[in-house]
């Protein structure tokens, strides 16, 4: 098997060790079945997670602490930030402009 694995790997462009991993985690046969995965069990489903996504879209100003409370969920506020980095929401600081001089003003 391990010859076995160093043809894909030469045929796809890649390590070997990435086929192995690919191998050990999917079913070579079918690719269809997934191993369970380690880590701790998640603490919401999907409803969960789509009320959360809902409620930072719909109130863009309010805190992390807000939309932990508002969910009703005993999760921490780290879990929140997970779900809305997994659905592309991300904190950001405008950039603070100069003020406009005297110089600015007469052109």
């Amino acid at each position: 098997m391990v010859q076995h694995k160093q043809q894909i790997a030469n045929n796809v462009g890649c390590k070997q060790n990435m086929v192995s991993r690919i191998l050990h985690r999917y079913n070579p046969n079918s690719f269809t079945t997934h191993h369970k995965q380690s880590g701790p069990q998640r603490k919401t489903n999907k409803y969960d997670d789509r009320r959360i996504v809902d409620d930072a879209i719909q109130h863009r100003r309010r805190t992390l602490a807000d939309i932990t409370n508002n969910s009703r969920l005993n999760i921490l506020k780290s879990t929140i930030v997970r779900h809305l980095h997994e659905h592309g929401f991300h904190s950001y600081i405008a950039v603070q402009k100069p003020w406009l001089d005297d110089e600015h003003r007469k052109a």
